[in-house]
């Protein structure tokens, strides 16, 4: 008996110790901090409407986000939120000629962090709703980082609404239409987005907007765990998309297959609610812009990733109800150095292009020119 515990522990010690020994080595060099993100918001925060399940910022507030890599910091700016808790992308000043009520929005602009214009002191759309002004038509920004296309959808159903909008712009970038609808919740500590299905976390944790680059990075080491499980955490996530990888590449080959991926139930919901938006709005009065994105230009694409997309992409074009104004900006003469290097927004100047991009594609200027 007494023999079987001394083994029995020497069995725990042989495989304990090793793990210990892996674990003190891993936070030694702060493995997986060195890949982690971390984000952070000012402390007002975001919250969800309840009523019309959308997200907003708090209104008429200054607003600090800032995102930091593996200890270092990607980007930290500042943006203005109007009296309806949304970015200020861009301020038309109708109001000052009384032209038109202070909540009458002719054209409502909705997307995720793209369009949100998340990195930047600026958002592409703001060249966009300039040319709109000149119209004597009032625009408003609604997106918001980390929208799928019903999230979009509901705050387009918000604006007609409340607004009496007449057209919307809805722009995506194509990963958009795999994305869950998620709601958003704050607490003091920190803002957060929820998966409707999945019940991912996303994570926003709350700042003063005073707060220097030093203790920023100290915030941000504090969020990080690293060592043995987080690790292993990593390669459980990594094994399980080389799995999925490796069916999509076997079924390509051994079986007749739609043009597409698999049926997806967030593509699926993400064709739904586009075509309850069109039907709102109407054909003609809706315009979608597809956004270009950084991997495009990669040079170590994800070929699965790629044709991924791509065919759910087209299925998802395809699959509008009704035919609508497509702009496809994808093509935009943009560059790597574009784009933030690990987060993979547009920088300032790539936003820039995009916006300049915008008033040359041939669609959105046809849009424009309709509306009265």
């Amino acid at each position: 008996m007494k023999k079987n515990l001394i083994n029995f522990i020497l069995l725990l010690l042989s495989i304990g110790f090793p793990l210990i020994i892996a674990d003190l080595i891993m936070k030694s060099l702060y493995l997986p901090k060195q890949q982690a993100r971390v984000m952070l918001l000012s402390k007002d925060g975001l919250f969800e409407d309840l009523e019309y399940k959308i997200t907003k910022f708090s209104p008429l507030k200054e607003y600090r986000h800032v995102a930091v890599y593996g200890g270092g910091i990607e980007f930290d700016y500042t943006f203005k939120t109007n009296h309806l808790g949304f970015r200020n992308t861009f301020s038309c000043n109708l109001n000052k000629s009384n032209n038109v009520k202070k909540n009458n929005y002719d054209v409502v602009i909705t997307g995720d962090s793209f369009t949100e214009g998340t990195g930047s002191n600026l958002s592409w759309t703001k060249f966009l709703e300039k040319e709109i002004c000149k119209k004597d038509l009032n625009t408003i920004n609604t997106a918001i980082p980390g929208y799928g296309i019903e999230g979009m959808a509901n705050t387009l159903a918000y604006a007609k609404k409340e607004f009496n909008s007449k057209y919307a712009i809805l722009a995506i970038i194509p990963e958009d239409i795999h994305r869950e609808h998620t709601r958003s919740f704050k607490n003091e500590k920190y803002s957060y987005t929820l998966g409707n299905i999945s019940g991912n976390k996303f994570v926003w944790w709350h700042i003063d907007n005073d707060l220097s680059a030093g203790e920023i990075n100290k915030i941000a080491d504090k969020k990080v765990k690293s060592g043995l499980i987080p690790v292993l955490v990593k390669i459980s996530d990594s094994l399980k998309y080389r799995i999925s990888k490796a069916k999509y590449i076997f079924n390509k080959y051994t079986k007749k297959v739609e043009q597409r991926n698999f049926p997806n139930s967030n593509l699926e919901n993400s064709i739904k609610y586009i075509n309850k938006s069109i039907k709102e709005y109407g054909k003609d009065n809706f315009l979608l812009i597809i956004l270009p994105t950084k991997g495009k230009l990669e040079i170590n694409v994800d070929e699965f990733v790629v044709s991924r997309i791509n065919n759910d992409l087209a299925y998802f074009l395809k699959s509008i109800d009704q035919e609508i104004s497509i702009a496809d900006l994808r093509n935009c003469d943009l560059s790597l150095s574009d784009f933030y290097k690990l987060d993979g927004h547009p920088n300032e100047r790539g936003y820039e292009k995009i916006g300049n991009c915008s008033l040359k594609s041939k669609t959105i200027t046809k849009f424009v020119d309709k509306l009265e």
